[in-house]
């Protein structure tokens, strides 16, 4: 049987993406990081571009 590995929420930095990543996981939820921002939509690009760069 195969699982599809979901990570908690609080995720803030890159670099727990890419250990998460490494043990198996497969997406992660993160809203609150970039609900403190003033603007989420262009937080969570940012975040998401840098992600893409370290794989």
């Amino acid at each position: 049987m195969e699982f599809v590995k979901i990570s908690e929420s609080g995720i803030s930095k890159v670099e727990s993406i890419l250990k998460l990543k490494e043990v198996g996981f497969d997406g992660f939820l993160i809203g609150e990081n970039f609900m403190k921002t003033n603007d989420p939509e262009e937080s969570a690009y940012n975040f998401i571009k840098q992600v893409e760069n370290e794989i």
